[in-house]
């Protein structure tokens, strides 16, 4: 994944250079999820030129390596069984909603589903929950006192 969110980078800094307003850049990758690939360029770049062409270098060496899958990943629908981006909270297929992670924005499995001890709308996979509240002690969204899911 990181190969197709890098190079979706440097597509981006590119149309930034020519100032075309990132009209022509391909979107076959981003179809079927819910990043959003309509929307205005950056009017600057945040990275340096340096790491810039330390991220071009890096593209073109994974590029050439056949062994490497330049594809996001994807996880089973829970609704309808079709495989979907991994990220996606809305399945493309049949349109069924996945509640959001509060510590990594990824669905949450309902078999695997925790909540913020006082406040209920705060929702995350077991897991996570625990990997975050076992470093910081705290909720990621209210910051309140946690503790973990599952205990160890």
């Amino acid at each position: 994944m990181a190969f197709v969110f890098l190079n979706r980078y440097l597509d981006l800094s590119e149309a930034m250079e020519q100032g075309d307003g990132g009209g022509m850049i391909e979107n076959a990758d981003f179809v079927d999820t819910d990043i959003p690939y309509d929307f205005g360029l950056p009017e600057r770049e945040y990275v340096t030129e340096e790491r810039r062409e330390e991220v071009r270098d890096w593209v073109l060496a994974v590029s050439m390596d056949q062994k490497v899958e330049q594809s996001l990943s994807a996880r089973v629908c829970s609704q309808c069984g079709s495989d979907t981006y991994e990220a996606n909270l809305t399945c493309h297929n049949c349109k069924a909603k996945s509640e959001m992670c509060a510590v990594t924005g990824y669905p949450i499995p309902t078999h695997e589903r925790t909540q913020s001890h006082g406040d209920v709308s705060v929702a995350a996979r077991k897991h996570d929950w625990d990997t975050w509240v076992l470093r910081f002690d705290a909720c990621p969204v209210t910051h309140a006192p946690q503790s973990m899911a599952y205990k160890t």
